[in-house]
């Protein structure tokens, strides 16, 4: 008793008021403090709380909490003092005021800031809210559903944290609370959703704006394609009915005016090759079989088709159609008697070999030659002459 060596230590160590208390009977009394009363002088003689007892000497638990110091709020804590047969004999008592503690943790809780919108509070069990980021809101007390909800479950999360969903100004809010019990601080982190799902949102938005930009630009290319693939192949139709009636001039024409015809470089251009390719054969093999014809008409039984400018069934046509001439011609040099064909001119398009003969020539000399010029005769040039008879 009236020992404060250790008190006065203790505030000049760390700045914490400190008393020690020892026990008699149920209760416990200071004998030994640096609080000053009201009087100016050492409170001493003073006793515990029954809370403060029960927790400390009954239970042997240290005690935190908030307290009513001579007057002052403080943030206090009761540590049991112990003999050595570990039996509690008295309590250590060390407080700090209130202020020091809020100062260091509103500057701490101030400048906190959870995401854009978000922050920290603290509310007691009574509602009040001890520290906020907005001095309009520190010191009342909002009746509001989810700070009852809070409160009301504020014991089941002394050791863990829980989450509440609300609504607040219109709009939806998130907060986390926990319990410290000792100094009665209920610790809520109130969160704006949008401010976390903000860059996942705008990732989302950014993937579907690309998604639909590349589906515009593949429906813009396959709407492209598809048109020029149905024009290609409406070419392609077009010059397989031409080729179908046997407009062979009109195919060429077709597609020589046509581009679209030969280009593409892909499976339809390669269509379009070959069948311009077969158009280009059938063209050129009309145009072989029609002169071959023409002169045959005209008789000049000397013309034949070139079979080397073809390939395969073209070429055996050519050939069968030259084989067809020459049994034509051969069966006319099979006959004994002169005979040859001439024009109105009396050009000698065809001699046999007797006409040849007659005239001391082989047949293709006289190919070209005026017949008045080869045999000679009194009724050439003459209105005897039985050729021009024919031919009136």
């Amino acid at each position: 008793n009236n020992n404060f060596a250790i008190v006065d230590g203790i505030e000049a160590d760390v700045g914490s008021k400190a008393t020690i208390f020892v026990k008699t009977g149920n209760t416990a009394t200071r004998v030994s403090t640096n609080v000053i009363g009201a009087d100016g002088k050492r409170a001493i003689g003073t006793t515990v709380s029954d809370a403060v007892y029960d927790a400390v000497i009954n239970k042997g638990q240290t005690y935190y909490g908030m307290a009513d110091v001579v007057g002052k709020k403080m943030v206090v804590a009761y540590e049991p003092i112990r003999n050595s047969g570990g039996d509690t004999i008295g309590i250590l008592f060390v407080g700090v005021p209130e202020d020091s503690v809020y100062g260091p943790l509103k500057q701490e809780i101030l400048g906190t800031k959870i995401g854009e919108n978000g922050y920290l509070y603290i509310m007691n069990s009574n509602g009040v809210v001890l520290i906020h980021p907005s001095a309009a809101v520190q010191g009342t007390t909002p009746d509001t559903d989810f700070s009852k909800e809070i409160i009301a479950n504020k014991n089941s999360v002394k050791d863990s944290s829980r989450k509440i969903s609300y609504v607040w100004e219109g709009k939806n809010a998130e907060a986390y609370y926990t319990y410290f019990a000792p100094l009665d601080y209920i610790i809520i982190a109130r969160v704006n959703p949008a401010d976390f799902s903000g860059p996942v949102d705008n990732l989302r938005n950014a993937i579907i704006i690309i998604l639909l930009i590349s589906i515009g630009a593949g429906a813009f290319i396959a709407i492209r394609f598809g048109n020029t693939i149905a024009r290609r192949m409406g070419d392609l139709v077009e010059l397989g009915r031409k080729v179908m009636v046997g407009d062979f001039a009109g195919a060429a024409m077709e597609i020589d005016k046509n581009e679209r015809m030969v280009t593409g470089g892909d499976e339809i251009g390669e269509v379009s090759d070959a069948f311009t390719g077969v158009v280009n054969n059938i063209q050129l093999f009309s145009n072989e079989i029609t002169g071959i014809s023409q002169d045959a008409v005209h008789g000049k039984l000397t013309s034949r088709g070139d079979a080397a400018k073809f390939q395969g069934g073209y070429a055996a046509m050519i050939q069968g159609l030259n084989n067809t001439i020459n049994a034509v011609v051969g069966h006319l040099d099979a006959i004994p008697v002169p005979a040859f064909i001439i024009n109105k001119d009396y050009s000698i398009l065809y001699a046999n070999k007797a006409s040849a003969t007659m005239a001391g020539k082989v047949p293709q000399e006289m190919v070209g030659q005026k017949c008045y010029d080869m045999f000679r005769t009194g009724d050439c040039r003459t209105g005897k002459c039985a050729s021009g008879q024919c031919m009136q």
